[in-house]
């Protein structure tokens, strides 16, 4: 193996690592919402409050890390195909395939996200300075913004018109976490929920 084939697996491995911090931030930023990451930054919870800063526009973080994951897999794909080429030939590609496949989705995508879940507001407060950095990062954001821009060129439109939305399960959570923090009482919040509850009951039943 040339030195050149050895500098490649080290930008590969590197890529990998980067890969790895991609998908444990994505996970971790969809499962947060800004009415946790606020109850957090009550706390005094170190982060918490650029992840509700972030959660305030959260389309912007996730263009980020979407591009940053595209980037990053197909630029590794790309260079494990080459090396593999080079050391046994045609196969080389196909065989880059399988390894991109089984090493990216099983340890650079399932694992971490799967952590993610398990520990979403660990993990959302353990990458949220990187999560900040990419947001802000102005070249990836211009390059993010560009890219929709195009995207709405082909697909007319100007996208959803501005919120604020608030969903059910926004709602919810609010609940959840003023019962928690002993704003509101357990049973103010059973009622709550049980308001969802009684607006997907069919009329025949309340009658």
């Amino acid at each position: 193996m040339t030195s050149t084939d050895l500098l490649l697996v080290a930008v590969v491995v590197v890529l990998f690592c980067f890969s790895v911090v991609l998908a444990l931030s994505e996970m971790a930023f969809s499962r947060m919402n800004r009415i946790r990451a606020l109850a957090l930054e009550e706390e005094g919870r170190r982060g918490a409050a650029k992840l509700a800063r972030m959660l305030e526009h959260p389309e912007q973080t996730i263009n980020s890390l979407l591009l940053l994951v595209l980037i990053a897999q197909l630029t590794s794909a790309s260079l494990i195909g080459v090396v593999l080429e080079r050391q046994v030939g045609a196969l080389g590609l196909g065989l880059g395939l399988v390894l991109q496949v089984v090493l990216f989705f099983v340890i650079g995508e399932a694992a971490p996200k799967t952590w993610a879940i398990q520990h979403p507001d660990r993990a959302a407060l353990l990458v949220s300075g990187f999560l900040f950095t990419v947001t802000n990062f102005p070249p990836l954001r211009a390059l993010s913004r560009g890219l929709i821009l195009l995207t709405n060129l082909i697909l007319p439109g100007h996208g959803l018109k501005e919120g604020p939305f608030v969903t059910e399960e926004d709602l919810r959570a609010m609940a959840d976490v003023a019962a928690d923090e002993q704003v509101i009482e357990r049973e103010e919040r059973r009622l709550i929920h049980s308001i969802f509850e009684f607006g997907d009951t069919v009329v025949r039943e309340v009658m």
